[in-house]
């Protein structure tokens, strides 16, 4: 279809806010606000047009009629979502830290139910709010670098974009060999002692803990990370056994910033102790 230039977007985004406010005076406008409502939304609208959404939408199936009633009325869905969300995308776009933080629990909860089935709850708690932070920094890089399409509620659209990562994470997990897991706290004036961090790959626990030189050079690979606040998380969460709360009161950070330091930590050591030739497997 040929598209409307911006002029005619404006209008026809105008003509459906008066439609809207006429239908539905609860929403509170005046007359006044309209034409830079209306000049707010075509400017949306019209990045869907030339960005591909509107005709991706089209294919799907979505909207029927002809192109002039297909646009019509999905001009209609863009401007009721921008009334009902257009404050949070604001609030999100300026990085409002009350606003993200609403987002980012909410990411936890989700993440949480879909980690919950695939281990115990300590782990589920600590790969959810990882999961939640990285998909947060996400939204936050695409909200920084698009304008919103508000063709979608957010809590609809950004459930995908979690749903996306945690699918990533799985094919992750596929992946790799060698992994992280919680045992026994190490003993650092006993030899002898259980390891609470041992890297597990195809072999039952019991080899791992038997095996003194791996404990050494984990210990070893945790004094070489290269943020200090990494292997001060490391050693007080499974060294010193402190709790994700305490550990976030000990070091002066939030108990989301715990997690991710200790995830990041985790990956470094794995990739360090699969490249040490002395690591026996």
């Amino acid at each position: 279809m040929l598209l409307p230039d911006h002029s005619a977007l404006i209008a026809l985004c105008l003509r459906i806010l008066q439609q809207l406010c006429g239908e539905e005076p609860e929403l509170g406008l005046s007359a006044e606000q309209l034409p830079g409502l209306a000049h707010r939304i075509a400017s949306r609208l019209s990045d869907n047009l030339t960005s591909g959404r509107f005709s991706y939408v089209c294919t799907q199936g979505y909207l029927a009629g002809s192109d002039e009633e297909r646009l019509f009325h999905y001009a209609v869905n863009v401007c009721r979502l921008y009334l009902q969300e257009g404050n949070l995308i604001a609030s999100l776009e300026a990085g409002e830290e009350a606003t993200w933080q609403r987002v980012l629990d909410r990411f936890v909860r989700l993440a949480y139910n879909k980690y919950l089935g695939k281990g115990d709850r300590d782990w589920a708690v600590q790969e959810a709010h990882i999961l939640a932070s990285e998909t947060a920094s996400e939204l936050w890089r695409y909200l920084q670098s698009h304008p919103y399409p508000f063709d979608v509620p957010f809590d609809q659209w950004s459930a995908c974009l979690l749903n996306r990562r945690f699918l990533d994470w799985c094919r992750v997990q596929q992946r790799e060999t060698l992994r992280l897991v919680p045992d026994e706290p190490i003993k650092p004036d006993d030899t002898e002692g259980p390891t609470r961090l041992s890297l597990v790959a195809e072999k039952p626990l019991t080899q791992w803990q038997e095996n003194y030189a791996n404990r050494e050079l984990l210990l070893e690979a945790i004094g070489r990370l290269r943020n200090p606040l990494e292997q001060q998380a490391i050693r007080l969460y499974y060294l010193k056994e402190l709790a994700i709360q305490e550990v976030a009161d000990e070091l002066g950070i939030t108990e989301n910033y715990v997690y991710v330091l200790l995830h990041r930590a985790r990956k470094r050591l794995r990739q360090a102790l699969e490249n040490d030739e002395r690591f026996r497997c």
